[in-house]
């Protein structure tokens, strides 16, 4: 009964996991004009060619680093277009300027 009960409970943690997966392919699916910092950070996190933390990304989108990054309010987040995120995520950010 106990191998059973382990197994149910294995079969339900993947499940869980799987779910969490398609929700992220998903998510990764949806075109949108521009992304915020957050949602950046895990797109890189899951299909980039190198993964960056959210002060990493907010610090290139203020010191020029990423190109067409924007915010539409002062008091608002930076934004940061599809086609500059979808460049970040096969190359890279760039080297910092000197």
């Amino acid at each position: 009964m106990s191998q059973s009960n382990d197994l149910l409970a294995e079969v339900f943690s993947m499940l869980s996991d799987l779910k969490k997966e398609v929700a992220i392919l998903r998510q990764s699916r949806t075109v949108k004009d521009a992304y915020s910092i957050r949602e950046a950070a895990d797109m890189t996190k899951h299909q980039g060619a190198r993964s960056y933390p959210p002060w990493t990304l907010r610090d290139a989108c203020r010191t020029g680093r990423w190109p067409g990054a924007y915010k539409p309010h002062p008091r608002q987040g930076w934004r940061i277009p599809h086609d500059a995120l979808r460049r970040i995520l096969v190359d890279g950010l760039p080297i910092e300027k000197a």
